[in-house]
């Protein structure tokens, strides 16, 4: 006798399995297929990496941005702190040039730069010229030039205190200056101040030096 193998078709086969498969997934979810739950996972982190990386993006940003704006505030403030430094140092230059021992000439060794008397800060020197006179300023030949008339050493502190004022007017930001002069200890002191910002109410910027004659 002959003993026959029975048959199954392929397609009961599946239905069993698939039927199989549903059952165990609806007892136990965990068990469901890896690659149905990243494909549902996969498309919501990929929308928060999106988001974060623009987050961390535009923090950046802002963040560079800032630097450079202070980065240029600070060369701001480094360049008029030079410039009054500069300022400063030409003014001193000019009184030592106009001394001597003789304190009836009203030269700088007598005080005579000290402005204004009242010793407030200003930016308009004693003759009350807004325009740069350099016409005694050293230079070469130049017959097509005014003629410098200064004949005394007041009138070179008028010259220089003129010039000087206009000078710091021109090259600080609402630049003004005061020069006080302390006959005890022969010393001037210069103080000069401007404002960092232009729109800001006070005086930011001040600088003082004393010159020791």
């Amino acid at each position: 006798m002959q003993l026959k193998t029975p048959k199954f078709s392929s397609r009961s086969s599946r239905s069993h399995a698939e039927r199989g498969n549903a059952f165990r997934d609806a007892l136990h979810p965990a068990t469901q297929s890896m690659g149905t739950r990243m494909q549902k996972f996969s498309s919501g982190f990929t929308i928060v990496e999106v988001l974060v990386a623009m987050l961390i993006l535009v923090t950046g940003l802002i963040g560079i941005a800032g630097l450079q704006l202070r980065a240029q505030q600070f060369n701001y403030t480094a360049y008029f702190r030079s410039q009054a430094t500069f300022l400063a140092n030409d003014l001193m230059e000019r009184i030592r040039i106009n001394t001597d021992t003789t304190p009836t000439n009203n030269n700088g060794d007598n005080g005579a730069y000290q402005f204004p008397s009242n010793g407030q800060f200003t930016d308009i020197g004693p003759g009350g010229v807004t325009t740069v006179d350099n016409t005694c300023d050293l230079r070469p030949a130049d017959t097509t030039k005014p003629t410098c008339h200064i004949d005394n050493a007041y009138q070179l502190v008028n010259y220089d205190l003129n010039n000087w004022f206009n000078q710091v007017r021109e090259t600080l930001p609402t630049g003004k200056a005061k020069i006080v002069w302390d006959g005890t200890n022969n010393t001037y002191t210069i103080t000069i101040q401007w404002k960092r910002m232009p729109n800001t109410i006070s005086y930011d910027g001040e600088l003082t030096w004393t010159l020791q004659l």
